[in-house]
């Protein structure tokens, strides 16, 4: 789809210049070493995209990315960063970049990464029956005060949060794939709302899917839809998630709990932009931007293989970090009494304040669940405040330690329930708790689990230190109600 594309290389290093023309052998590559070549080059020729090097002999790249973010006809710009650079690379996404490409890159993966670039940058002239691909805008086309009405329902006004709002809103003009990262709690869901509402699919549905909760033996239906008598039961035709989301944005939430065999379904999908129902011969054309969310290591769980690396490429085209509490400390105060308020309109006491000092106390404690366990908190004050002014913090509550993504990427045996007390090194599943005290004290514990993270199956899971599997088998064993998985 990207034969006969042109791209601009700026890049100081003739190897890299030298390796670029090599792997992209279908596109019309140039190379230049610095800025001033660079704007020379754009005076006379219109580029598909440009590949920017941060670091230049005569300026920045950064430098030059602003002055391409300020032209609205300038080209597209992916930055190629060192491999130490991680900052660097946040940067230049702030500023606009589409990707960013460390180097030394693999060939494979850096062709497969350009490519689907140019492929969506391409496609989406041809839709738009316009100029060049480089003069085109969705970000553009939805009203400022629109988007910033939508961005203030993520509360806070710190450097993280800002940051992340912004990068959320540069990436609302481009139809890629956006992958949210962050750990559990911290408001991935929101955050992939207020993406499309503030694009130009905002006026379409937005369908969420949990991933982890999918059972594998109904995932393709659920995904694909079905047809009329294509098995027991299927007694009218159906559409899946992904024609649900026509026109709008399909958000996979915990979609590193894909069960491999769905991964290439959705890969084929993503790629061809084209599904079938099952039972059905025919394809059906697929029109969607999709958002995904993790709070696992995907990187890792590519090396590791229980994630599909191009799968893992598609998703990741714009990936944005989601800020933990402990990364956004200043607004613990904020989000505190917009949870108060809210709260507070159930209560007959009227509204509940907290004192200055309390509000600071807050944002001292530390938060492991994130957004959602300080929101849980303001309604356990509110249930119980005695008055409608609370000068100090009832004690806090043990938390449950939630492990880092990296370590959540835990086997299926692992840790028993550590509120428990329980020192048996591994959870076996054929071992079911017998003493009535320990099952009244694992039931106590999911419980607990359950309430601090809203309900949330995933999270309730990550504090407990078992799988999702055990935990819903768990759940069915003390018959406590199961969440729905989706209407």
């Amino acid at each position: 789809m990207s034969e006969g594309a042109f791209v601009l290389v700026v890049d100081d290093e003739p190897s890299v210049i030298f390796l670029v023309k090599g792997l992209l052998n279908r596109e019309r590559v140039l190379g230049v070493s610095d800025g001033k070549a660079m704007e020379a080059a754009l005076a006379h020729e219109r580029p598909d995209l440009i590949l920017l090097d941060v670091g230049l002999p005569d300026t920045s790249g950064f430098v030059l990315a602003a002055r391409l973010a300020a032209d609205p006809k300038a080209p597209p710009f992916v930055f190629l960063t060192a491999e130490n650079q991680g900052e660097d690379a946040a940067r230049g996404l702030a500023l606009g970049a589409l990707d960013y490409i460390r180097k030394p890159f693999a060939g494979a993966e850096f062709v497969a990464r350009v490519r689907g670039i140019l492929g969506r940058t391409l496609a989406a002239r041809a839709r738009l029956g316009e100029q060049p691909a480089a003069e085109r805008s969705l970000g553009s086309t939805v009203p400022r005060d629109r988007r910033e009405s939508v961005y203030r329902k993520i509360l806070g006004k710190s450097r993280a949060i800002e940051a992340a709002i912004a990068l959320l809103d540069r990436a609302a003009g481009f139809d890629a794939a956006v992958l949210l990262l962050g750990a559990s709690g911290t408001g991935k869901e929101l955050f992939a709302r207020a993406f499309h509402e503030a694009s130009g699919r905002g006026t379409k549905p937005f369908v969420a899917v949990n991933c982890a909760a999918v059972p594998r033996e109904l995932a393709e239906g659920l995904f694909f839809g079905h047809a009329k008598g294509s098995f027991t039961g299927a007694q009218a035709d159906k559409p899946g998630w992904f024609e649900e989301a026509k026109a709008g944005t399909l958000f996979l939430d915990e979609v590193g709990e894909l069960p491999q065999e769905l991964q290439g379904a959705l890969l084929r999908a993503v790629e061809s932009r084209k599904i079938r129902r099952l039972g059905e011969s025919g394809e059906r054309d697929l029109d969607i931007r999709l958002v995904a969310a993790t709070n696992r290591d995907l990187g890792e769980a590519v090396k590791r293989g229980s994630f599909r690396t191009d799968l893992y490429y598609r998703l990741e085209e714009i990936p944005i970090h989601v800020p933990s509490l402990a990364e956004r400390r200043e607004d613990i105060p904020i989000l505190a009494e917009a949870f108060l308020a809210e709260f507070s309109e159930l209560s007959p006491l009227g509204r509940i304040e907290l004192s200055r000092p309390a509000l600071e106390e807050l944002a001292r404690r530390p938060w492991p669940g994130n957004v959602r366990e300080l929101r849980n908190a303001m309604r356990r004050i509110v249930i119980s405040a005695p008055t409608n002014f609370i000068e100090e913090l009832p004690e806090s509550r043990p938390s449950v330690q939630v492990a880092p993504a990296a370590a959540q990427q835990a086997p299926e045996a692992s840790l028993s329930i550590e509120s428990c007390g329980d020192p048996k090194p591994a959870e076996k599943e054929s071992v079911v708790p017998d003493d009535p005290r320990l099952s009244d004290l694992e039931k106590a514990a999911i419980d607990r689990a359950l309430a601090t993270s809203g309900g949330d199956v995933g999270a309730a899971a990550v504090q407990l230190g078992i799988s999702r599997a055990t935990l819903y088998r768990r759940l069915k064993r003390y018959r406590i109600g199961l969440p729905r998985i989706l209407d």
